[in-house]
């Protein structure tokens, strides 16, 4: 894994939705905006941080930037979950730089919303010969790389509440 994953931790969380952001567009994602707060609602962002389209279909990203030993809790998926419903977005991902708790495993999978955690948000540097840096500064993630669905067999996994996926 990435020695200095650490960095990531340290971000606000403007420039985590930000890196996260160049991270997807890096990915081949096209017309990836960060929701404003204030914007079309009146309170926050509407449960969603950003919206971004691959094939020609629109998603919906929420990203939580925790503190370490700090797992992510069903109230971020039901913000997204919400937030897609009311902007008329089927595709959902939820991003984090740590781990999503057994229950938001669960709903995930049955409401068909994608989880990248702290493991494979890592993982999406692996292919980057200058390292995690210049993924921070470029965010060069190659096209073939991209967000892969939880498997059945990783939610039923409740002794392990990493999130590993």
């Amino acid at each position: 894994m990435i020695k200095n994953f650490n960095t990531i931790d340290k971000l606000s969380w403007s420039d985590f939705e930000i890196f996260v952001k160049d991270v997807f567009v890096a990915a081949g994602w096209t017309n990836a905006i960060i929701t404003k707060q204030g914007g079309e609602y009146k309170h926050g962002d509407g449960g969603v941080d950003i919206f971004a389209y691959k094939n020609k279909r629109k998603f919906a990203i929420e990203v939580k930037q925790r503190k370490a030993g700090t797992n992510v809790d069903v109230k971020a998926l039901n913000q997204l979950v919400t937030g897609a419903k009311l902007a008329n977005v089927t595709n959902m991902i939820l991003v984090t730089n740590s781990y999503f708790n057994s229950e938001v495993r669960v709903r995930a999978l049955r409401l068909g919303v994608e989880l990248i955690d702290r493991d494979r948000l890592q993982d999406f540097s692996r292919s980057q010969p200058l390292g995690w840096e210049c993924l921070l500064q470029r965010s060069a993630l190659r096209d073939t790389e991209r967000p892969r669905l939880h498997s059945q067999r990783d939610v039923g996994n409740e002794n392990n509440d990493a999130g590993v996926l």
